[in-house]
Order: structure tokens, then sequence, then C-alpha cells
């Protein structure tokens, strides 16, 4: 910065410290019995502990007095000093109970209880059961083997338990800073509530799923189809809900009520062709998922999973009824005439007016369906050259890689009319007669990209959209994700050495990506806001994905 004066800085040493600990502890008892040539039985009951520690220290001084001797003891300035500190403890207690009947029928019986130091004394027992049956139909039915190989039918259905996060109870105080005392020269510490409101009614987050699905195979295994339908329900879904700033906080962990997935997935593999030199192995994948908001907590109409405000304004909501996140924009006010036709109302700079008091629908983050392939060639059972694509279809996400774009005008969407004036398609502006009465008339003013500035630019850096809209861009891709090519070397080559096998592979990943033209910015894969449900949310200035060639060698003994 031109207005720093780089010869007179005292500089300034920092230290870090963290540390964390882990301590886990098994205990179990198994018992396995055999009655008659038929059925057979294992039992299995266990105990499990599981504790957490962490601890960052901080440590800082302004003022060095030796010149390159970045040491603590080498300043003479106030330090200042931070320190964190958690621990978290999670018991349970299990069983596992499984009944075979000879080589096609199997039931398994499962449960847990856990005990969380994370969530309120009075709610931090949960237990969670399981049932699954196994049955391998082509054997029950004598189904000769030409034709089905392999039938099995299977049907689950289990719960999982989930705690929160560690002090997500209480109210906990936090230390911003040391301030001086007006007084003296003396510094205090200062501690102040935390902006996250405690939640002493935070309740254990359940997830019940049930599962059935078929695995078979055909034709001495020459095609294999797995097929399952799922059905997922999150209960109480553990969640940091953003609170407005004017409350004096910005968060609070809270049950969000209940959120709804089921879907289905359908891999089917196959082997086009299998000569003595030559094999041919494709598999094909394909799923689809469909995602509800089932129920929020008490009054809320709906939950702000993210949000963008200053010049982006876009939201990431969760509603009732409609898919777990849905993106809202802001949007221009619209008139509609006599004729029932929509038009956009502009401000005196010819520009579309933003309705200060409602948000458009800007599409969803879920994705349509995904499909992908991987394809695997073998020659002479020593060369194996394999290919991975994966292709997802719709979805929307925000991002900010996409606005600075448009800011600097780099993207080719800027290039809107050539840059040059222009009138706003199907716009009115507002007349207000002597009596304050408002009409609406054909807009004539033109956008002007000079001399206006302020959201006139803004409209045309955005290529025509004076929305927060310019920053939701399609998921769309097509990615040929990997290619491998192997070498495995002929064993009779070692077989006066300890050695199995060795290889060497050149290895490809990220190769090729092909997006829609609504997004020629970025990998829509990428994102920076965590892995839980935000990260479906977007980026916010992501590095670009990586293209990597890399190289094995592998041998066993």
């Amino acid at each position: 910065s031109p207005n720093v004066d780089v010869d007179n800085q005292e500089g300034q040493v920092e230290e870090y410290s963290n540390w964390r600990s882990q301590l886990n502890t098994d205990l179990l008892i198994t018992y396995t019995r055999k009655i008659g040539k038929d059925f057979s039985f294992n039992l299995l009951a266990g105990h499990n502990m599981n504790q957490t520690k962490y601890r960052s220290q901080y440590a800082g001084a302004i003022g060095i007095n030796i010149d390159k001797f970045y040491d603590l003891s080498n300043t003479y300035g106030t330090p200042i000093i931070g320190e964190y500190r958690n621990i978290k403890r999670l018991i349970g207690v299990f069983g596992n109970a499984q009944f075979s009947y000879k080589s096609w029928a199997t039931l398994s019986l499962t449960c847990r209880n856990d005990w969380s130091s994370s969530l309120p004394a009075e709610n931090n027992s949960f237990f969670y059961p399981g049932v699954g049956v196994g049955l391998v139909y082509s054997d029950l039915l004598n189904i000769p083997k030409k034709i089905l190989p392999y039938g099995k039918l299977r049907v689950n259905w289990g719960q999982t338990g989930n705690d929160a996060g560690v002090y997500q109870v209480y109210s906990v105080f936090s230390q911003p800073g040391r301030f001086p005392v007006t007084n003296g020269n003396t510094n205090v510490n200062a501690f102040s509530v935390g902006n996250r409101i405690a939640n002493p009614l935070l309740q254990p987050e359940i997830t019940s799923e049930f599962e059935v699905g078929s695995d078979m195979r055909f034709f001495q295994n020459r095609i294999g189809v797995d097929v399952t339908y799922y059905n997922k329900v999150i209960n109480k879904l553990i969640f940091d809900v953003g609170q407005a700033g004017s409350t004096g906080y910005t968060a609070q962990t809270m049950n969000l009520g209940k959120i709804g997935n089921k879907g289905i997935e359908l891999m089917v593999t196959l082997v086009p062709i299998k000569k003595k030199n030559f094999t041919w192995d494709l598999t094909i994948n394909f799923s689809k998922n469909y995602s509800k908001v089932i129920e929020l907590p008490g009054e809320l109409e709906h939950v702000d999973i993210m949000g963008l405000l200053g010049g982006t304004e876009n939201w990431f909501r969760a509603y009732p009824g409609s898919p777990i996140g849905v993106f809202e924009v802001s949007a221009p006010r619209l008139y509609i005439d006599d004729q029932g036709v929509e038009h956009v109302i502009v401000n005196p700079q010819g520009v579309p007016d933003l309705n200060s008091e409602g948000y458009k629908l800007a599409g969803k983050s879920e994705h349509d369906y995904m499909f992908g392939f991987v394809s695997k060639f073998t020659f002479f059972k020593l060369f194996t050259l394999s290919a991975n694509v994966d292709y997802r279809q719709g979805g929307v996400m925000h991002s900010r890689t996409a606005g600075m774009a448009y800011f600097t005008g780099t993207s080719p969407q800027t290039l809107y009319n050539d840059r040059q004036p222009f009138i706003v398609p199907n716009s009115v502006r507002a007349i207000k007669d002597e009596d304050g009465n408002v009409s609406y008339v054909e807009n004539t003013l033109p956008v002007l990209y000079t001399n206006l500035g302020g959201a006139a630019d803004s409209y045309m850096e955005r290529g025509g959209l004076h929305t927060g809209g310019h920053e939701i861009i399609e998921k769309t891709f097509v990615k040929l994700r990997s290619v491998s090519l192997k070498f495995r070397m002929p064993s009779k080559w070692f077989n006066k050495m300890p050695v199995s096998s060795v290889s060497f592979s050149v290895i490809g990943n990220n190769l090729l990506m092909w997006t829609p033209e609504g997004n020629n910015f970025i990998d829509p894969e990428l994102t920076t806001y965590g892995n839980d449900i935000g990260a479906d949310f977007g980026e916010f200035g992501a590095t670009p994905s990586i293209r990597s060639l890399g190289f094995n060698f592998s041998v066993k003994f």
C-alpha cells in the first residue's frame, strides 16, 4: 500500500501451537455356534469409549529489538496471547446377532446406545437399532446356473444417531483482545459472550433408512445388474441456523426438523468381449435422488442455510415441501398490464428497479440425475487401459469466480449489446400525477455504460442482469475423470525371485471437462463452504481444479 511507511515498521513475531489427541477403547465379546448342518448364528456385544481433545495457543508481539532475530523474547511490545481448548467424550454399547440358514438366507439384528458429552444431560442418550434380511433366491428356487448364476434380494432398515459439536448447549465466553484502562497503562483481560446462542434444548439427530435391492448375474457372469431403492429420513437434523446480527448473535445450533432423501441407484456390469488375449469390461452407474424438507421447527417458514449480501444478494434456503437447498436471488419489480403481460419496471437510470421485499427462485442445488461409466480393456493379460467418465445433469450453484469475471469484464457475457447504450426490453417507467397516482408508460431511457455509473455500470458488468442471479451458474458437466495404462510384467520373469507381481502404471486425473454455455467459469465440483449441507452453496474464489499426471510402480512379495 502507498500509505504504509515500510522503513519505520517495528516488525512483528507470532507463534502458533496446535495439539490434538484421541483416546479410543473397544471391548468385544463374540460367540459363534452351528446347529446341525443348516443353521448357524453369531453373537457380538461390545463397549466403546472415544475421547478427543484439542488445544491451540497463540502468542505475538510487535517491536523487534535485534533485526532478523525472530523470537518472542526479542520483542519489546506488550505480548498478545490466546488459548483455546475443547474436550468431547462419547460412550457407547452395542450388539449384533446374525443368523444364517443353509447358504441362502441371513437375518441380521443390530442395536447401539450412545451417551455424548456434547448434548444436554437430559438428552445425551440415544438408541438406534437395525435389521437386515438377505435371500439368495437363485439357490432357494433352484434356478439353472446357465440362466441365473446368482440372484440375491436384500432388505434393510436401520437408524443412525449423531451428536452435536462441542459447546453448543451453554453460552461460552470469548476473549476478543486486551484493552487499556483509562486511568493507567495496565492492560486487563476482556471477555464477552460468544456470538452463538446457547441451546439447552438440543436433541440428538436420528437418521432412519429403508433400503431394498437386488443383485443379479446372467450368462456366466457376463452381465450383472445391481439395483437399489432407498428412503432416508433425517429427524432433528443438527444445523447452524443464521441469526440477524441485530440480535447480538450470528448463529444458533438447533434441530432443523425432518429432511428426506429417496432415490434409486443402478449399476450394470458387462463383459462385451472375452477372448483369450483380449477382454473388455464395462461398468455403468446411474443414480437419481429426491430430497425434500418435510418439516421445520416451530413457526419457521424457511431456514437460511447460506447467504451473501452486498451486491451479490443470493440466498441458499430450505422450505418445507421443497428440495433441501434452493437458491433465491434479488429480482426486478414487475408491472402486469391489463392483458396479463409482465413488464420490468426501471428506475430513472433506465436500469431495472430491484424489489427490496422479495426474491425469485433461481433453482436447486441437487442434480437431476448422475451417470458414469468405467471402461477397461485388457490385452494379453499384461496391459490394462481404463477410462472413467462422469456426467452430472442439472442443479445450480453460487460462484464468486463468475461474479469477479463479470466485474472485471473478462466474461463474454459482459459484451452484452457490444457494450453500447440500449433500452431494457419490455420495460416501463413509473409516472406520478399531481395527486400522487402512479401509472406506467413505455420506457424510452437508454442504459448508458458511461457517465451514469452506479447501477447502470453494474447492470452492464453483469451482462444485462441487475440481480444476484448473475452469480448463479449451472452445475451440469461431463468429465473425463481418469485414464490409466498399466503394464503387469510377466510372472515368469521373477520365477527365481521372492516376488509375486510387478507392475507399472501411468495415471491421468481430471483430464477433460465440458460445461454448458452458462458456466464458462469454474469446475462445478469445487466448493469453499465445508463438507456439510452448506457445501452445496458453491464457491467463493476457489482455486481452479488441477489436472494431474502420475506414475505408479508396484512390487508384491
